[in-house]
């Protein structure tokens, strides 16, 4: 698992950026959050979490990475 920092989330388009503590800049989808409450989509900036990681390319209004996260959880 790898630990980082929210960035941005966006719950409307279901998208945002993680700050890994490495300095990985790793995209954010939707799908990646785990839990079942609509709750946890609400993620704020600067907020703990910790996720796995996966060297998929992306591309997403103008920031071009190579990580993409997945089993993401906020930090308690």
């Amino acid at each position: 698992m790898q630990l980082g920092k929210v960035r941005w989330y966006d719950a409307g388009v279901g998208r945002g950026i993680i700050d890994a503590d490495d300095g990985k800049v790793v995209f954010l989808p939707y799908h990646a959050i785990e839990g079942t409450d609509i709750s946890r989509f609400q993620l704020t900036e600067k907020q703990r979490v910790e996720f796995d990681l996966t060297n998929e390319a992306f591309s997403f209004d103008g920031l071009t990475g190579q990580y993409r996260a997945t089993r993401m959880r906020p930090v308690k």
